[in-house]
């Protein structure tokens, strides 16, 4: 089952992640690709050998498909002009092998955001331009602010279906280790229950 995924289990880590949670079911699995539905973010997520398995995937999408995780730009483009969708930007996927957390940051206050966040998160978390998103993760927990003398100088947290992201640090507080804080904060809850974690 889902060869092509465990063919290459870095690049495809995110959908890996979401099947060994358990949190997502197989619609199609064959030699030239694999998609998925991962229920908790309700995304769609697919993999193929090549474009022409991708088309196909996209095709075989129910009607009202709205979000898409996609590892091919092309592909990408074809589901956005057939299904009537923006393409909400490009990630980039890191896997964390180590069973030891990074070393904590000395002197950084990192601390769970509420909703009371939701607008200064809305304002410079462009990735998902969506308040009723960000309201969500934040109500459900999932985001954390590092504040640096009592201002907060970025944030990162957890997608629905578990992978790490919605990293953003202010563009004046950057190149000062507050995003390798915030990420080595978000790999120990993972880590001590046994489990992976994966993000952009």
């Amino acid at each position: 089952m889902v060869e092509l995924l465990l063919s290459d289990p870095l690049r495809y880590a995110d959908l890996l992640l979401c099947l060994q949670r358990g949190s997502a079911e197989v619609l199609v699995d064959d030699a030239d690709g694999v998609l998925i539905y991962e229920r908790i973010g309700q995304a769609y997520m697919l993999a193929c050998r090549d474009g022409a398995a991708g088309r196909r995937l996209v095709d075989a999408l129910p009607d009202g498909a709205e979000l898409l995780t996609l590892h091919d730009v092309d592909v990408a483009r074809y589901a956005a002009a057939k299904l009537g969708l923006g393409v909400g930007g490009v990630c980039h996927q890191f896997v964390y092998h180590s069973a030891e957390p990074l070393p904590e940051a000395e002197g950084l206050d990192i601390r769970r955001l509420d909703e009371s966040f939701v607008e200064v998160v809305s304002a410079h978390y462009k990735l998902i331009p969506d308040p009723v998103y960000i309201r969500a993760v934040l109500s459900d927990g999932l985001l954390w602010g590092c504040f640096v003398d009592g201002q907060l100088v970025g944030f990162a947290g957890y997608h629905h279906e578990g992978s790490m992201g919605l990293l953003q640090i202010f563009e004046q507080h950057r190149g000062k280790g507050y995003a390798a804080a915030l990420q080595s904060c978000l790999i120990k809850p993972p880590l001590a229950e046994g489990r992976g974690a994966d993000g952009p």
